[in-house]
């Protein structure tokens, strides 16, 4: 896209576009995987997962894959208009389903981070919310 002939332009957008639908689709896959997890884990759950608080991250993996997915499928119809788009072309769209989105992800993630589920298997301290619960050294 950087040589600026319209072929590669439009090649560029071309591999720009076919990669966020291959990410679509292996994010997916991801989130199919997910669900397969939680619903095995809550059939047959294991001695250690009735310790650790892992329905609750699951809770906050789904929120943010569902954001996630959102912010990924407006990419895909921001490049699918072009560089001369109604998206691009308006700012508004890039801080709703961008800027907001990840940024919800990321208040999601701190205030319930995976490091309690590691902290919990290791029988060490973990987190609920903000109040620390448990140390042992």
């Amino acid at each position: 896209m950087g040589t600026g002939s319209q072929s590669s332009i439009n090649m560029g957008q071309d591999i720009i576009v076919g990669g966020l639908f291959i990410q679509l689709i292996f994010f997916g896959a991801f989130i199919f995987v997910a669900v397969l997890f939680h619903v095995r884990l809550r059939k047959e759950p294991t001695a250690r997962a009735l310790e650790v608080p892992w329905r609750k991250h699951m809770a906050v993996l789904y929120a943010s894959s569902i954001l996630i997915l959102v912010r990924s499928i407006f990419r895909v119809i921001e490049y699918l208009q072009g560089f001369e788009g109604y998206i691009l072309s308006h700012e508004a769209f890039l801080y709703v389903f961008d800027a907001c989105l990840m940024l919800s992800v990321m208040l999601m993630f701190n205030w319930c981070h995976p490091s309690e589920i590691r902290s919990g298997i290791k029988g060490g301290s973990y987190i609920r919310g903000i109040q620390m619960v448990h140390v042992a050294v």
